[in-house]
């Protein structure tokens, strides 16, 4: 690339101080191809969040107290009522996350196998503002732990052992990983929770709803 080609911003993505080191001091792992893919991503999200605010104000409007009732819906899987060191499937886990977070973006929830369950409005529809904000950090949150539980499993803070009959069995070489979920999720509910009691509906199902199993 040239010195023009290099400093063009279609040769850029925007990161904060912490993932740029990240990406600078392991280019193996972040390849140009990945960091595209991400910005790909990135530019497809905040073009559907353009398109949905131009038409907050139509008919077909939906409340601000139904989204959140809906985005309630969202949370009701196992993903956020047990205790990580309790999963059955860790990448089970990491694919509930990423569904919860397609489905607050487009209003669009689907069970595992891709069939739609509910179909409402993106997060961007809301009329508070404050409420949207407060969405908008839920789902930061949530990527936050897709990343953490990606950066564990290549660093081998997690291990999938393979079983017989399909299943896996995880060892955890950092426990505080698993600590680091279960209480970020907590804070995840607890902010939507408050959603909840401002809108006046029901929250989700609490977190860790079952005592853990550990070994």
């Amino acid at each position: 690339m040239t010195a023009a080609e290099r400093r063009s911003e279609a040769n850029g993505i925007w990161l904060c101080q912490t993932c740029a080191k990240l990406v600078d001091n392991d280019p193996p792992r972040y390849t140009a191809d990945l960091l595209r893919h991400w910005r790909r991503i990135s530019e497809e999200a905040a073009r559907l969040d353009i398109e949905q605010l131009s038409c907050a104000g139509s008919a077909d409007r939906v409340s601000d107290v139904d989204l959140i009732r809906f985005y309630g819906q969202c949370f009701d899987r196992p993903a956020f009522q047990d205790h990580f060191r309790g999963e059955v499937s860790m990448e089970a886990f990491d694919q509930a996350i990423e569904d919860t977070i397609t489905a607050i973006n487009t209003g669009c929830l689907r069970a595992r196998d891709g069939v739609v369950l509910v179909q409402s409005k993106g997060k961007s529809f809301l009329g508070n503002a404050e409420w949207g904000q407060r969405m908008d950090l839920i789902v930061d949150m949530l990527r936050a732990i897709r990343s953490r539980y990606d950066f564990a499993v290549k660093t081998g803070a997690i291990y999938a052992h393979d079983c017989a009959g399909g299943n896996s069995f995880y060892d955890f070489r950092d426990f505080g990983v698993a600590d680091w979920m279960d209480h970020t999720r907590n804070e995840v509910l607890e902010v939507f929770g408050q959603l909840c009691a401002e809108a006046g509906v029901l929250p989700p199902v609490p977190l860790l709803r079952r005592p853990p199993r550990f070994w």
